[in-house]
């Protein structure tokens, strides 16, 4: 009997964009179903075009990537995305914000819409407007309209990179919190290794030019996590392996799209 196809499967991907910058080389890779997988590496190495591409937004030039058996461009499956910048509506509200999925697919759920702003901590803040926000409490507006139309698949695209230092803490705790309350896959790409060592079952490191999944590290740490674990030595250690295979494989590099 043949293994089951996995949740997400990229097969030999390549990308061209039409200005002929290729930042992607036969990039393979598998995410089970549930996990957490981050992506690390140098700025410029198409972090951010293999994420999109993942998601549907882009259609590889080469190779194949298969959602649940079918081409995320094609599926029916909702998938989450998140930005650096949160990319609210500032003329809505946050409640009106995280209702703006389901509106797109003519979906009324008002109670939907109450419990992810409560799981994310915005109660009390539905009717303010982006202006009215905090950096952080944006990005949890942003998180709560990826997640309201359901996705099996959540896609962070350096998520905190626009934030202060404690807040970037504070948001990393409540992703965790997130997501150990919703069964959801997730894919993020970060540029700091200790986020990724906290927050993922493994991490994958991408260097050079054309970029290419250079090491996988699998990360030993028990769940539930918290802040609290960057101190043990297992940690420590996870850290320094993927700083090292990024040292081992760094590259000259152009910025990344």
């Amino acid at each position: 009997m043949s293994d089951p196809q996995p949740f997400l499967l990229a097969r030999g991907v390549c990308h061209t964009y039409p200005d002929g910058v290729a930042p992607l080389s036969n990039i393979s890779l598998e995410l089970p179903a549930g996990s957490f997988t981050a992506l690390v590496g140098p700025s410029g190495v198409g972090k951010s075009t293999l994420l999109r591409i993942l998601g549907g937004l882009l259609v590889p030039t080469e190779g194949e990537v298969l959602l649940k058996g079918t081409p995320p461009h094609l599926t029916p499956e909702p998938v989450g995305i998140v930005f650096q910048h949160d990319n609210l509506m500032p003329w809505r509200t946050a409640a009106e914000n995280v209702r703006l999925p389901l509106e797109l697919q003519g979906i009324r759920d008002g109670e939907r819409i109450a419990a992810l702003l409560q799981l994310v901590g915005l109660v009390g803040f539905e009717n303010s407007y982006p202006a009215q926000l905090s950096g952080g409490m944006a990005q949890r507006v942003a998180l709560a309209r990826a997640l309201v139309h359901r996705p099996e698949l959540l896609l962070l695209d350096e998520p905190f990179g626009a934030l202060d230092a404690l807040t970037r803490e504070r948001m990393r705790e409540e992703l965790l919190r997130v997501w150990n309350a919703l069964p959801v896959t997730v894919f993020m790409v970060t540029h700091s290794i200790r986020e990724a060592v906290l927050l993922a079952d493994r991490v994958l490191v991408m260097t050079g030019y054309p970029g290419q999944i250079t090491a996988t590290v699998d990360v030993p740490l028990p769940r539930p996590r918290d802040l609290l674990m960057e101190g043990l030595p297992e940690f420590v250690a996870c850290v320094r392996t993927v700083r090292d295979a990024i040292a081992a494989h760094s590259a000259e590099i152009v910025p990344e799209r």
